[in-house]
């Protein structure tokens, strides 16, 4: 066999591993996370932010009534407590309190707003975790055929690599580094067969004479187009 069908062999074995490795390279990426899970994750951790600072009004707001309410405690105690007489500082109490109410009222409506918000917030939290879990669950089970994917893509490319341990053992040193060379310029592509009286790569029409000389396979003959080594086949 001559040089060219070897080096038209490991080229052909060569093409194999990268497109082998490109696939590992693609399952790795999609095992690594989901989109679906990272955009529930995010849903999640937004809720619970939301969570938290509702809590928080909340819990200012509740403050804010008790406070409202210790005053208006502290305005009726000095007004039926007995120890103001005066009827002008009586009358400026009971407005005080008319106010003071009115006030407690708003205060109220605020703190039911926040209880409210915070429902809605749980609400949403609870929804988030629901569709984290169901996106975990579809992962998990489109990772498991990822998984059984890889596993026959590294017994192929470990069977891959020891064809290509074997068929370098044919070639010559500086065929060999030629071919390296080209694989390394070429998008992984240093040999194309001659299809029809053309490179299969480029297109080109391969000189009767060079044709020739592929056939007779005494040294390398190379596109003139492209630069590839030409296997006659």
């Amino acid at each position: 066999m001559n040089q060219a069908f070897n080096l038209f062999r490991l080229q052909q074995i060569d093409t194999q591993i990268d497109q082998t490795e490109n696939s590992l390279s693609k399952i790795e990426k999609l095992l690594s996370g989901d989109e679906a899970v990272n955009l529930a994750k995010q849903a999640v951790e937004a809720a619970e932010k939301a969570i938290q600072k509702a809590n928080q009004s909340l819990k200012e707001a509740e403050f804010a009534v008790h406070e409202q309410q210790i005053k208006i405690a502290h305005s009726e105690a000095s007004l039926y407590g007995g120890r103001i007489t005066n009827p002008k500082e009586l009358q400026d109490i009971q407005k005080e309190i008319v106010s003071l109410k009115k006030h407690l009222s708003v205060l109220e409506d605020r703190q039911l707003e926040t209880m409210l918000t915070l429902e809605e917030a749980e609400n949403q939290d609870q929804t988030a975790r629901t569709q984290l879990a169901e996106a975990q669950a579809s992962f998990s089970e489109r990772a498991a055929g990822w998984l059984g994917q890889k596993e026959q893509l590294v017994r192929n490319l470990e069977r891959l690599h020891a064809e290509h341990n074997a068929a370098v053992t044919l070639i010559s040193k500086e065929s060999l580094q030629t071919y390296e060379n080209l694989r390394k310029r070429k998008s992984g592509v240093a040999v194309t067969a001659i299809i029809d009286g053309s490179c299969d790569v480029c297109g080109t029409t391969i000189r009767p004479s060079e044709l020739q000389a592929a056939r007779a396979a005494q040294v390398l003959v190379f596109c003139t187009s492209c630069g590839r080594i030409l296997y006659s086949g």
